[in-house]
């Protein structure tokens, strides 16, 4: 394994894989991006209407989503992973 992989939020590729095996949807699936770490198409669809992750100031392991006008939209503990699977729930209208 390299130290890369290592370096990947806590997560391995395999880790992710296996999640990805449990969404339905390709634009919902969880990649890694260099520089940025992990996403998904639909939120890199976000990112680019002015969305940003924040981590919340009560609680460290909690990201929240906010949207272009700095609203909190989502959160979701313990990291981005579960954020970007709650995510997966809204792109199918089950939010």
């Amino acid at each position: 394994m390299s130290q890369q992989e290592v370096n990947r939020e806590g997560y391995e590729q395999k880790d992710i894989d296996e999640m990805n095996q449990y969404i339905p949807f390709v634009d919902t699936k969880i990649f890694w991006k260099e520089d940025y770490g992990w996403t998904s198409r639909y939120w890199e669809s976000l990112r680019k209407m002015g969305w940003t992750l924040v981590k919340s100031k009560n609680d460290p392991e909690t990201v929240i989503a906010l949207d272009e006008a700095g609203h909190e939209c989502l959160s979701a503990s313990p990291d981005r992973i579960a954020l970007l699977k709650l995510l997966t729930n809204y792109f199918l209208g089950g939010g």
